[in-house]
């Protein structure tokens, strides 16, 4: 045997026991819990639920006092563009509460016989508004498979009331 043919041999010898020995490793199945992800997109402009609204007109030269008492009454509750089951209501109002208004919450009522006090500057009319103010949101969520792949994103607008108060304008 020529020294070449035994050169062949070994080099053809290594590389049949480094292939054997470098045989693809199987990998381990992935999973994920398959669920519905929610994540706060955007934070929209908060708005206010007026249940009663009145004025206090100084037709004077002087700083009067202005009293402002709620007539009226009502509940404000969660409210979302796209059904939702009450866990995932839920679901959405922890991230809400986590990274926006740690004050949110399901359902709010403002009450009747609430008063606000404020001066009333000549010649002028101070507005009140009573009612409950609403963190407003834009929602993200997929659905996230058992295969941990996300499902397309799909969007929808969120309200939770956060405030029961009068809110007083010129």
């Amino acid at each position: 045997m020529s020294l070449r043919t035994a050169r062949t041999l070994v080099v053809a010898f290594l590389t049949a026991c480094l292939a054997a020995s470098v045989a693809p490793v199987a990998q381990a199945a992935v999973y994920c819990d398959p669920r519905w992800v929610y994540s706060v997109y955007s934070n929209t402009a908060n708005d206010m639920r007026v249940f009663d609204r009145h004025a206090v007109v100084n037709g004077t030269g002087s700083t009067i006092t202005g009293s402002f008492t709620a007539e009226s009454s009502g509940t404000v509750s969660t409210s979302a563009s796209i059904s939702l089951t009450a866990e995932a209501n839920l679901a959405v109002l922890a991230k809400v509460s986590a990274t926006v208004n740690a004050s949110v919450t399901t359902s709010m009522t403002a009450t009747i016989g609430v008063t606000a006090t404020s001066s009333v500057n000549p010649y002028s009319t101070l507005n009140g508004d009573y009612g409950i103010y609403r963190e407003n949101v834009t929602m993200k969520r997929y659905y996230l498979y058992s295969n941990c792949n996300a499902g397309t994103a799909s969007y929808f607008s969120y309200s939770a009331p956060y405030r029961k108060a009068w809110k007083l304008y010129y």
